[in-house]
């Protein structure tokens, strides 16, 4: 597409906004004069449809920023998009396609984007911090994912978008496992290491250049999710904040689904949307094939499948369960929020008589 061909299409209003800036005017007055707009330009928003899918130069980013700009001014994301804060292996494939399901039914023509970037080695599905440049990707409204921080930057962003925020959370020990045991199966053979090795080194830090002793334990990663957890959780009372559990949208998907319905749409859930929302569950579940093993034939579960709750019974044993203790309790000894992270997890504190018993025998 070329650039006289994307000019022709822009709205008259971006038409004039780019004009002044190339002219030489500064572009946050250019912005700030535009943004006031008219009662009839208001009605229609202007479309993102002229932008090409990687845009990169100031032409096409100028325009994009200022019809997102107006967008959120005009408060037409509000029924249109879902923001999905999430950590990685906690449910995130199947609440994306279920939530971008839930727009489509109720007429939004809704895409679902996985926010690129990442902000840590264990814990991230997409950047910390938000930007709306990310829905460049989902023009006509959607679901944006990524392990956005609970900090004043996002929330200021997130009120003025005004849309629902999905919050979606699970136990995390067993996100934990899950999310070793699928970076474990993502390196080649030829360098991988025993997993009950890996998952040493992680909880201990045996191996690294600032290790602790095996006594103190070590897992940072541990202690961040804990702190992204109870902070989103903080933030609940928010009339448009919801809180949803791994555990209840996979294992009491009857009542949890039509229950984050009602609160997003303020309806009733159909029950042709529930059977589609429950066949997406199984796609994405043990076995499906949206599964990763259907893919890789090198992606195995060397003890259980890592989607299953619970499943930290499965692959730790005694001295990792007394480290990720030991990190929890200090946790919450700091943290004001931390009651709430209890009320939502009561078994936050593992139980090393919980564990299975061909683990418990080798610890």
């Amino acid at each position: 597409m070329t650039k006289l061909f994307a000019r022709k299409r822009m709205p008259p209003l971006l038409r004039q906004l780019e004009d002044n800036v190339r002219s030489g005017e500064n572009v946050q007055h250019c912005l700030e004069k535009f943004l006031p707009l008219q009662p009839a330009e208001a009605a229609k928003p202007a479309e993102l449809s002229f932008i090409p899918a990687h845009a990169e130069n100031l032409h096409f980013m100028m325009a994009a920023k200022a019809t997102i700009a107006m967008r959120i001014q005009q408060g037409w994301y509000k029924n249109r998009l879902i923001v999905l804060p999430t950590l990685e292996k906690s449910g995130s494939t199947f609440c994306e396609l279920m939530l971008s399901d839930m727009l489509l039914r109720n007429g939004v023509n809704a895409k679902y984007f996985p926010a690129s970037g990442s902000a840590g080695p264990l814990s991230t599905s997409g950047p910390a911090h938000f930007s709306c440049l990310g829905l460049m990707n989902i023009p006509d409204g959607g679901v944006l994912r990524g392990s956005f921080e609970p900090e004043d930057r996002n929330l200021d962003t997130l009120q003025k978008l005004g849309c629902p925020v999905v919050i979606l959370m699970r136990h995390p020990a067993d996100r934990l496992v899950a999310n070793i045991c699928m970076r474990y199966k993502l390196v080649s053979d030829q360098f991988r290491k025993p997993l009950a090795q890996v998952i040493d080194e992680i909880f201990f830090g045996l191996g690294n250049a600032q290790a602790r002793t095996k006594a103190e334990g070590y897992l940072p990663d541990y202690f961040e999710t804990l702190q992204w957890m109870s902070g989103w959780l903080a933030l609940a009372g928010r009339h448009n904040f919801i809180v949803v559990r791994y555990e209840d949208l996979f294992y009491d998907a009857a009542r949890a689904i039509p229950a984050l319905y009602r609160r997003l749409f303020d309806g009733e859930m159909g029950a042709g949307a529930l059977d589609a929302a429950i066949a997406l569950q199984q796609r994405t579940h043990e076995g499906g094939d949206l599964q990763a093993s259907k893919a890789n034939p090198h992606y195995h579960y060397p003890h259980s499948y890592t989607g299953k709750a619970g499943v930290w019974r499965d692959y730790l044993n005694s001295e990792h369960v007394a480290t990720a203790n030991r990190i929890t309790e200090a946790f919450c000894a700091i943290n004001s929020h931390a009651e709430s992270l209890l009320r939502l997890y009561p078994d936050l504190m593992l139980d090393s008589s919980e564990l299975t018993k061909e683990k418990a025998a080798s610890a």
